[in-house]
């Protein structure tokens, strides 16, 4: 069985929902990962530009989430790196799957904080 398969039953029945440690960044949004690792933001752009943030969601039923960090992309989500406690994302993030799924979470200090 796969680390991800593992991971994602344990998000799924919140036994662990892990934490987010790591920020890694590819040129362009067609370089991101298809499924980025669990303890990592994969940000296409730089860090003075930031442009796309790939998560692969905390709920652990499989799914990634996509949100625009440009400036001029309205709604538009920010990303600070502190280096001792680790990345934070601001607003929260909130998708709806399908009908009555949704994932409501913010990234503060690396910790995921369920809504």
């Amino acid at each position: 069985m796969s680390h991800n398969v593992i991971r994602r039953w344990l998000r799924r029945h919140h036994i662990f929902t892990g934490r987010v440690d790591r920020v890694i960044y590819y040129p362009e949004r067609h370089d991101l990962p298809e499924i980025p690792r669990a303890n990592e933001l994969a940000v296409a752009g730089s860090p003075d530009f930031p442009k796309w943030l790939l998560i692969d969601c905390p709920c652990g039923k499989g799914h990634t989430v996509l949100v625009p960090l440009s400036k001029r992309a309205n709604p538009a989500w920010r990303i600070s790196i502190d280096d001792r406690h680790g990345p934070s994302v601001f607003p929260s993030i909130d998708r709806n799957r399908h009908e009555g799924e949704r994932c409501h979470y913010w990234i503060k200090n690396g910790q995921i904080h369920w809504a």
